[in-house]
């Protein structure tokens, strides 16, 4: 599904880089001296009728970069062997920073997704601004809507060794949701992997009539493993998140660093060969 990869481009014909909305951030992901498109915090319209529009304003969670994003920065750039060669596609890619960190990693291939086509323009355009940086982008990155509650496509289903998301599951729905589309993104084999980082948080969740402060959505997503037949393991991140690492270049306090030693990463991976195989059969068949 990589021959003939299609080059950057902006979605719907449209482009952020001259948008009142987003501001350009400088900043130092280990050797990497990106430019990033963001929203600028101060240019919000939601309750501006005059100035809003749908497609800048009604969703604006991937215009950000949030702090697990940064982290699987970290993690791709100081474990370039996990996806050096391989077909990676990150899942609720928003603005395309790990994308675009994966590509100067050495991916094969990789697309950036998201069920925002304002996000998806954000990636494109951020992948114009770091093709210096990274010359690899013009034929290694493109960006793919995907929305997790519909079926995969065909032409995109198991065709990546390795499946990511970092700050992407918010809720238990969204947990199975991103699980089981991971899933079938997947490339065959045991080696293949789905990459997942979270920040909890204590949400205020209200259910039959009963509030609790609780985060649930990552207990959710390792529960869901089990009916994929997925395996899965906590990596540890302790050993490139010094301060040193995480503060120099990035432009964020220590109070940003606080938040990034409470990220959690899990790797899931299919189980049993034999199992593995009759499933695949199986679905050639349906």
């Amino acid at each position: 599904i990589f021959s003939g990869f299609a080059p950057v481009s902006s979605m719907a014909g449209t482009s952020a880089l001259h948008n009142p909305r987003f501001k350009m951030e400088s900043f130092t992901l280990h050797h990497l001296h990106m430019k990033v498109l963001v929203r600028d915090p101060d240019q919000c319209f939601e309750g501006d009728e005059a100035r809003f529009e749908a497609f800048w304003d009604a969703d604006i969670l991937g215009h950000v970069i949030w702090i697990a994003s940064r982290v699987l920065c970290h993690y791709i750039l100081h474990k370039e062997a996990s996806v050096k060669g391989k077909t990676v596609i990150e899942l609720g890619a928003g603005l395309g920073l790990c994308s675009i960190v994966c590509a100067a990693a050495g991916c094969r291939a990789v697309v950036a997704t998201d069920c925002s086509d304002s996000a998806l323009t954000l990636a494109a355009d951020n992948a114009k601004l770091n093709s210096d940086v990274v010359p690899r982008l013009s034929c290694c990155f493109r960006c793919e809507r995907l929305d997790w509650s519909h079926p995969v496509r065909p032409d995109l289903r198991h065709g990546f060794e390795v499946v990511m998301g970092a700050d992407v599951v918010y809720t238990e729905s969204s947990a199975g949701a991103f699980l089981r589309a991971a899933e079938r993104l997947l490339a065959p084999g045991l080696d293949a992997e789905v990459l997942v980082l979270h920040e909890p948080r204590k949400a205020l969740l209200v259910h039959e009539g009963a509030a609790e402060a609780q985060d649930s959505s990552l207990q959710a997503l390792l529960d869901c493993a089990g009916s994929l037949k997925l395996s899965y393991e906590m990596v540890s991140l302790e050993s490139f998140l010094s301060p040193s690492c995480w503060i120099a270049g990035s432009g964020l306090d220590s109070s940003a660093h606080q938040r990034a030693l409470d990220v959690v990463c899990y790797r899931f991976r299919r189980t049993g060969e034999a199992e593995l195989t009759a499933e695949f059969a199986r679905q050639a068949v349906s």
